[in-house]
């Protein structure tokens, strides 16, 4: 297994050279000028999403740091699939980026045509945080722990349903990695976005899933139930809700990784003075004091480029495994 996933590890980073080197042969000194005109951070999610407050947060640092102005679009659409299109298409000269949801690296093992070819397509930058979705329930489901819970789900194979903001979405991916964890069959339910999804579970028209934080909201208002968190440790937040791990489900982790991405060919350097920069955007308490605030939300030490790519390298691998063994697709 470590053979294969070094294999295409290595593949990766030389196909991004290879198309590295030769963008760079045709915009020679573009690294030594670079940045010289605005930026633009584009986000596959509408405003007021996770990914949209990153980018913004991420972005303001940068117009600071790298003295141009940085513009965030929002591309909704597909999953990410319209955004991440318009980035796969961009020159790769630094000035187009965008703000990518892991594992929704997957959508190119779930549909069938794809005008890109995920992380093939892409050259990692830096990672920008982590976050862990809450498992919450309607307040229709009788039980009030992760343990009864899941006897629950046991005793009643196919009767609950969980919802997610469509097939291959993350929340989707979390709901099956659950569901084998836990031995239990539970019927997915797609919808066009999370927002939708809690509402239904507050309405107690669908059962559960993994919601952001904004479903603490709900749980506050008594209109739906929080039973833990799929994260390595307790949010600092809301310490007072426990992981999914130290309820019994061990080394239970499912979370979302926001990571900037460059297209494929964008030169080396340029990559390096991009990740340097964001590295001390994110690393600054201002930053990490905002973007916790959201919920859930984790700042990882920061990575380089190579370090990231090879931990989308392993995520990569868990998440293709779980859409082949799930036979997960999108007609």
């Amino acid at each position: 297994m470590h053979g294969k996933i070094d294999n295409r590890l290595a593949k990766f980073f030389l196909a991004w050279l290879l198309a590295a080197a030769t963008a760079a042969w045709h915009v020679p000194g573009a690294a030594q000028t670079y940045p010289d005109k605005p930026i633009t951070i584009i986000v596959p999610y509408t405003a007021g999403t996770l990914a949209d407050l990153f980018a913004r947060t991420v972005g303001n640092e940068l117009a600071t740091t790298l003295k141009q102005p940085v513009i965030v679009d929002n591309r909704p659409g597909a999953g990410q699939v319209v955004g991440a299109s318009v980035v796969a298409r961009a020159a790769p000269n630094g000035y187009t980026l965008m703000v990518a949801a892991f594992p929704n690296i997957v959508p190119q093992s779930i549909q069938k045509t794809l005008p890109y070819k995920g992380n093939l397509d892409f050259a990692p930058v830096a990672h920008v945080a982590t976050v862990a979705n809450p498992l919450v329930v309607s307040m229709n489901v009788p039980a009030n722990n992760l343990h009864d819970f899941i006897a629950l789900l046991k005793a009643n194979p196919g009767r609950y349903s969980y919802g997610s903001a469509g097939v291959g979405s993350p929340i989707h991916l979390f709901g099956e990695v659950f569901n084998v964890a836990a031995g239990t069959k539970s019927v997915h339910i797609p919808y066009k976005s999370f927002q939708t999804a809690l509402i239904d579970i507050g309405s107690g028209q669908l059962d559960y899933g993994f919601m952001t934080f904004a479903a603490m909201q709900q749980v506050a208002l008594g209109k739906m139930k929080v039973l833990g968190t799929p994260g390595a440790q307790r949010d600092p937040g809301y310490p007072q809700v426990p992981t999914l791990d130290e309820q019994g489900m061990k080394g239970f982790t499912a979370v979302i990784n926001y990571v900037i991405m460059a297209p494929k060919a964008t030169p080396p350097a340029i990559v390096e003075k991009l990740n340097a920069a964001i590295n001390a955007a994110t690393s600054s308490e201002a930053y990490a004091s905002k973007v916790r605030a959201a919920g859930g939300v984790t700042v990882q030490k920061p990575m380089t480029s190579a370090q990231l790519a090879a931990m989308l390298s392993r995520e990569e691998d868990r998440w293709q495994k779980v859409v082949k063994d799930q036979n997960i697709t999108v007609e």
